[in-house]
């Protein structure tokens, strides 16, 4: 009889360490799968922080762009205001220029009329002097 009973203790104990081993293999297939998880959703967290600082780093050199885009459109209209203004300058100078070549070309014409004017007086001094000469 105590075969007997050792027969089923032993095979009690047995399935109980089977049960323990089986249990011991199923918890650490379920450490290993959690530690996988874990370890994706580290994986995923850190992706999902760098997503963020590219959209942050995105977003400031969007802001720098808008930024510069403004600033040159203020240096194009101001550039344009100036070169409008050169344009006008030059424009009123041009004017100026052409008054006073009209203005030069009239004492020209002035002073080619005096000239012929003084050469007829001379002449006529002349007349009288030969004709005061001749009458003495």
């Amino acid at each position: 009889m105590s075969r007997h009973t050792a027969g089923p203790f032993n095979q009690q104990e047995s399935v109980r360490n089977t049960l323990t081993h089986l249990s011991s293999i199923s918890l650490q297939g379920w450490n290993n799968e959690l530690l996988h998880q874990a370890s994706e959703a580290d994986q995923a967290i850190a992706t999902n922080r760098a997503i963020e600082n590219l959209s942050e780093a995105f977003q400031r050199l969007q802001d720098r762009s808008n930024i510069q885009e403004e600033q040159i459109k203020s240096l194009q209209t101001s550039t344009k205001a100036r070169q409008d203004d050169a344009n006008t300058g030059s424009k009123a100078l041009m004017e100026r220029l052409a008054k006073v070549e009209t203005s030069n070309g009239n004492l020209v014409l002035e002073v080619e009329r005096l000239q012929t004017e003084n050469e007829n007086l001379r002449n006529q001094v002349h007349s009288l002097e030969t004709t005061e000469n001749s009458l003495r």
